[in-house]
């Protein structure tokens, strides 16, 4: 399972290839852009093919899930902060395919309950941001859901993640450091997954 986060900024032809993503077997695009608004999100969904929909994700907005009929609500840590347990638990149970971040052992614990997945980070040195140093360096923690991966995945590394017992990838940086190759780059990524999900499997026979 691969995930492709969104570059935070504006890509040029970004609604294409967030379709051709979506092809070539991206298991969800989230789209995540911190400085956007609703307008903005909605610009873009505009001119992305709605077969694809169900396959789109959307950072901490309810309103653009539920009109696109998207496939989930990804929250951010912020946007869980801002409301009570109770009324958290109510959202999020109301909106399927609901994941977050998390960042440490005890956020996971919380949100592994909740959550259908979590994103931990930063598994490796990230490549969008250069100062976020891996922290999660052993076998993926026990939890109530799925956990992916999440910084400074490329093909040097996801062939690991198998091993250490991650469902998944969550990948940004190593896509849209050259937007042009984000294609081809996304290709050789879930090549690399695929080879490494086999042999863990062939080596639990």
């Amino acid at each position: 399972m691969i995930w492709v986060i969104t570059a935070p900024e504006a890509v040029p032809g970004e609604a294409l290839l967030i379709q051709e993503l979506a092809a070539a077997g991206a298991s969800r695009i989230l789209l995540r852009k911190p400085n956007w608004d609703a307008t903005q999100y909605c610009q873009l969904l505009d001119k992305i093919d709605p077969k694809i929909y169900p396959q789109l994700l959307v950072r901490d907005n309810c309103w653009i899930y539920n009109t696109y009929q998207l496939a989930g609500v990804h929250w951010s840590g912020n946007a869980r902060a801002a409301l009570s347990p109770q009324q958290l638990h109510n959202w999020v149970r109301n909106h399927p395919a609901s994941s977050t971040g998390v960042h440490s052992q005890s956020e996971l614990e919380e949100a592994g309950i909740l959550f259908d997945y979590l994103l931990l980070s930063p598994v490796y040195n990230s490549i969008s941001k250069p100062d976020y140093q891996a922290t999660f360096t052993g076998p993926a923690p026990e939890s109530g859901a799925p956990i992916l991966a999440l910084g400074g995945i490329d093909v040097h590394n996801i062939g690991e993640l198998p091993a250490r017992n991650f469902s998944g990838a969550a990948v940004l940086g190593s896509i849209w450091q050259q937007p042009q190759q984000a294609v081809p780059k996304f290709l050789l990524l879930q090549h690399c997954w695929q080879e490494a999900v086999l042999k863990h499997r062939q080596a639990w026979k």
